[in-house]
């Protein structure tokens, strides 16, 4: 198909820019083929590259943050409006979380215990890492800054 990108082109540019196994990418391309037509159009192979680029930058929670809705509904591969906990687990490829801790939150966000997240227990979830990822990153910076205070004290000190 014109204007596709078919399955083993995928693969190769999967396997140039990340460390994602075969399985991995195979999940990917099925994730991102929201139409199921064995490939990717513009809009899903842009979306996915996106999020490539947020992750390389740290700042994939940001990303899914702004996205949230058009991130929902690439998870949500069966249509149904809602994420499964299996559609869910689909998360681990992109944030090196495993399959375990991905069940512990995704029971934590399914406020109505359905078994299913809908979008806005799906905002939560976003809102949540967001604000958690600001404080593992302000507890760095203060980090960075108490090393660097105890090296100029250590500095004057000599």
């Amino acid at each position: 198909q014109e204007g596709v990108l078919d399955e083993p082109t995928f693969k190769a540019f999967m396997r140039t820019t990340t460390d994602a196994s075969d399985d991995q990418i195979k999940e990917l391309l099925g994730t991102f083929d929201m139409d199921a037509s064995e490939g990717l159009e513009f809009d899903e192979f842009y979306l996915l590259v996106c999020m490539l680029v947020a992750i390389k930058d740290s700042v994939e929670k940001h990303f899914l943050w702004r996205h949230s809705r058009t991130f929902f509904e690439v998870l949500d591969n069966d249509g149904s409006n809602t994420v499964s906990q299996k559609e869910f687990q689909n998360f681990s490829l992109f944030f090196n979380i495993s399959k375990a801790a991905l069940n512990k939150i995704f029971k934590e966000f399914d406020v109505d215990g359905s078994l299913q997240m809908d979008y806005e227990e799906f905002r939560m979830f976003t809102f949540a890492s967001l604000e958690k990822q600001e404080k593992i990153d302000e507890e760095q910076l203060l980090k960075k800054q108490q090393k660097l205070a105890a090296q100029k004290i250590e500095c004057l000190l000599q």
